[in-house]
């Protein structure tokens, strides 16, 4: 019996020394409890509330950017590696590769950059969809880059089979 005691009051003693897997308040019986307030933890200065406070819509705008330009990277990828082989698709084929390359890119990417919360996931698909609706906008812009970074042939493909500020669903222009 005074082992247990001794048990209980060296138990009571750890708890009052706040241990890191220890809880505040500890059940005693069926109605007692005896319940200790932890010292307030120490305040974070305002620079570093701040600074955290500022990363997370850095973080989100980031992930923004990053679903753009993973589409970016599989249409480069899709246009280097199986431009060849598949000449004639399908547009909604073409749409599904396109969009799954950048999902692909995205996962790379968001590893990479460390943007793992579900907002950022989701802010990563959007950017992927308004690239699959409007890359051909980027086209129309700054042909010169374009034909640096693709062909003129693919190029003046994308200038004559679309209009310019407009959004693309499957494979029709709609003016905005």
């Amino acid at each position: 019996m005074i082992s247990t005691q001794n048990e209980y009051h060296a138990r009571l003693e750890r708890v009052k020394l706040g241990g890191a897997h220890t809880k505040h308040t500890i059940f005693v019986g069926m109605d007692d409890s005896f319940t200790y307030h932890r010292s307030v933890a120490p305040k974070r200065s305002k620079a570093t509330e701040f600074r955290q406070n500022a990363g997370h819509p850095i973080s989100l705008a980031l992930a923004l950017l990053t679903g753009m330009l993973a589409y970016f990277l599989g249409r480069y990828v899709r246009f280097k590696l199986l431009a060849t082989l598949l000449p004639s698709m399908n547009i909604d084929l073409d749409v599904g590769i396109n969009a799954g390359l950048g999902v692909v890119a995205t996962i790379v990417l968001s590893r990479l950059f460390k943007l793992c919360s579900r907002q950022q996931y989701s802010l990563q698909a959007l950017g992927i969809l308004v690239m699959t609706l409007g890359f051909h906008n980027l086209v129309h812009e700054t042909p010169e880059l374009f034909n640096a970074v693709f062909s003129p042939l693919w190029v003046n493909e994308v200038l004559t089979s679309t209009d310019p500020r407009s959004i693309v669903i499957r494979g029709v222009s709609f003016r905005m």
